[in-house]
């Protein structure tokens, strides 16, 4: 085992047996070698590879296909071998890169949860003060059209910091970009922002 052309996902610990018998003597050892590269040669059975995870190379295999070929010598020097390919085949991956991880795209429109460290759902949803007044932002999340209670200068920037667009005035559009989080910044002070 593995059997010929086998898939096998990405992320799986594949173990490798080698059944190898001699009928007019005795099996000497079995090498196994991985893509044409020895992995190891074992002298007695059962001819295993990985079973205890001694064999990392079979824990971390690209995606594609994978020649594993098999030589046996017996004690009178005679070789007998045979080879089989496995498939390695693309795992589910979470929003964070993760293979088979738990984060998701939150209703902020943020990858968060699993092993982001961000927690989910963690928007700025209400309202904010400045200089002492006031100043709501709504709705939130967004559509086409963030309003703000009152007319100040602002700045819109997206979550890597490049700015998309300023002006003054008592409401944004948002029309011109994609879904997703930004950030809005008022007076230095900065508020996340969502569209949908």
């Amino acid at each position: 085992k593995p059997l010929n052309n086998q898939n096998i996902e990405e992320g799986t610990t594949i173990v490798v047996n080698v059944a190898a018998d001699d009928e007019d003597g005795e099996i000497d050892n079995v090498k196994l070698f991985l893509n044409g590269t020895l992995v190891r040669q074992e002298n007695v059975a059962p001819y295993d590879w990985n079973h205890i995870d001694q064999d990392p190379v079979f824990n971390s295999l690209n995606v594609g296909e994978h020649v594993l070929k098999a030589v046996a010598e017996d004690n009178h020097g005679n070789l007998a071998e045979t080879s089989i390919t496995i498939i390695i085949t693309e795992a589910p991956r979470d929003c964070n890169g993760d293979i088979r991880g738990t984060a998701s795209i939150d209703d902020c429109g943020l990858c968060s949860g699993g092993n982001t460290g961000k927690p989910v759902n963690d928007c700025i949803t209400a309202i904010n003060a400045i200089d002492n007044d006031r100043l709501e932002i709504y709705p939130i999340p967004a559509t086409d059209k963030l309003n703000l209670s009152k007319s100040v200068s602002w700045r819109l920037v997206d979550i890597f910091g490049n700015q998309l667009k300023e002006g003054k005035s008592e409401s944004i559009s948002l029309i011109d970009h994609s879904p997703g989080a930004y950030f809005l910044i008022v007076d230095g002070k900065t508020y996340r922002i969502i569209k949908e």
